[in-house]
């Protein structure tokens, strides 16, 4: 037999390489199928945040070593923007808008040039910091700590893309108090208000929101709703 560059293949072991090549045909297949599914698969606020997190962990460990500060900070600004791009995209699919129109990608643009511009003003310090922990250790895990400050801003900012999407709806805050519940969560526990209510007084976001006693960290388990009862924002 022949195969398709033209070389004879002795009859004796024809059907040892037919057999082999359609095992590799047979791989290359399913690795180029992966690969696209990869491509193509949906990606979620939380996972893309998830991203962050590792990636930022890693950047950050790897300035430990290093301590080269200015590899880091450029790493990082290039890593807001990509990912601040695309966990924004991912709130506005989440929140009903699948095709952005011209409208939705130029609030896209100013959204992310704002949140960027603010994230970027911290930028240097972290940086600093970081490299400075390559000689005192004892810096390190303080530095670490603070890669959860960054990762609650892309969470904050994903879910800010999805409340554009669904407009100025009425939300409720709601919730179990679980083990710990401050003062702000039971005075809010109930009330319904359009979105931007909460918006202009600082209470929809959670990780660290000053407006809240408890920060709306974790362990805080308070949520808004929509009307239909479904979590828009935890």
């Amino acid at each position: 037999m022949t195969d398709d560059g033209g070389y004879t293949v002795p009859d004796d072991i024809a059907p040892e390489f037919i057999a082999f090549n359609a095992r590799q045909s047979l791989a290359a297949a399913i690795s180029t199928a992966a690969a696209w599914l990869q491509e193509r698969e949906v990606k979620t606020i939380g996972q893309i945040v998830k991203r962050y997190d590792d990636q930022l962990q890693r950047l950050v460990r790897d300035t430990f070593r290093t301590g080269d500060a200015v590899d880091m900070r450029r790493a990082h600004r290039a890593m807001m923007k990509d990912m601040g791009r695309s966990v924004y995209v991912e709130g506005m699919r989440e929140g009903g808008i699948n095709e952005p129109d011209d409208e939705d990608i130029a609030t896209l643009d100013d959204a992310l040039d704002e949140w960027t511009s603010g994230q970027f003003e911290h930028v240097n310090q972290f940086a600093k910091d970081a490299a400075a922990a390559k000689k005192d250790t004892t810096k390190r895990e303080g530095v670490l700590a603070r890669v959860e400050l960054w990762v609650a801003a892309l969470r904050n900012f994903g879910e800010a893309g999805k409340l554009y999407a669904l407009g100025n709806i009425p939300l409720t805050f709601d919730g179990d108090d679980g083990e710990e519940s401050c003062d702000d969560c039971q005075r809010y526990k109930g009330q319904r208000h359009r979105r931007n209510w909460w918006a202009d007084r600082g209470l929809l976001e959670r990780d660290g929101n000053p407006n809240y006693e408890c920060g709306r960290w974790p362990a805080c388990q308070h949520s808004f709703r929509d009307d239909s009862g479904k979590v828009i924002v935890t």
